[in-house]
């Protein structure tokens, strides 16, 4: 419910500055238009927001046939966390990240990127895996990818780092154990910065770890937890 409430609030923050916007142009007929064009915007990102991030990375639906170890995982993870098993999408990038989007766990989809398919054992991409998956069962998804199409200034308020501890902690309690998704986030760590990836500032948030180079933009759109900290907190899980 609490994320629900934050994307409505976002959703209507962008409606009002939109507003605003076109009041100071156009007056009321301006206003007007503004208000008109904020509820196709706010429907369509409802509807497509998933759909349009997966099209900015180039993401490919794959089967369960291309993928069997994918699905086998995640329809092993999403059993024990009591959602519908999502499509898994794969991104034809070298530099190993991954995502979760949908509005909901009904419509909700998973990409991996090519580059961390090649670098995690089974018990690391578990672990990467069942994180992605936690954020469909907490329903952080639909805020997350709103926030990366329509609203991007909006991102520091909107989405808060402590969505990344809770991820990770449910993620691990989906796999009963932690150590492989602090061995995944710190291989990716390490990986990222030797691989960096071209990503939009506006998504960073979604992805496990931040894609943005430190420094500059990257700190603008700071949205992640330090590593450090995310693989500290792991360890020192009781599972």
């Amino acid at each position: 419910m609490g994320n629900l409430i934050k994307t409505g609030f976002l959703l209507v923050v962008l409606t009002c500055l939109l507003i605003l916007i076109g009041g100071a142009v156009g007056g009321r007929q301006g206003m007007a238009i503004a208000f008109v064009m904020a509820l196709v915007m706010n429907m369509g990102s409802y509807w497509f927001s998933d759909r349009i991030v997966l099209g900015m990375y180039g993401a490919r639906a794959v089967t369960e046939a291309e993928a069997p170890q994918l699905y086998r995982i995640v329809r092993q993870l999403a059993a024990e966390a009591g959602i519908p098993v999502p499509p898994i999408y794969i991104i034809q990038d070298d530099s190993p990240n991954a995502f979760a989007t949908g509005r909901n766990p009904q419509h909700a989809a998973v990409a991996v990127t090519e580059g961390i398919l090649r670098i995690m054992n089974e018990e690391e991409l578990r672990g990467v895996l069942a994180h992605e998956l936690s954020h469909v069962k907490n329903r952080d998804t639909l805020i997350m990818t709103i926030a990366a199409t329509i609203a991007g200034m909006l991102i520091q308020m909107a989405i808060s780092r402590s969505r990344e501890y809770q991820a990770d902690a449910s993620g691990a309690q989906l796999c009963h154990r932690a150590s492989g998704l602090a061995e995944a986030l710190q291989k990716l760590d390490i990986a990222k910065r030797q691989v960096p990836m071209d990503a939009a500032p506006a998504t960073a948030h979604l992805f496990i770890v931040n894609p943005l180079t430190s420094g500059g933009l990257a700190s603008l759109f700071s949205t992640h937890p330090p590593i450090e900290e995310r693989i500290a907190r792991l360890r020192a899980m009781r599972l």
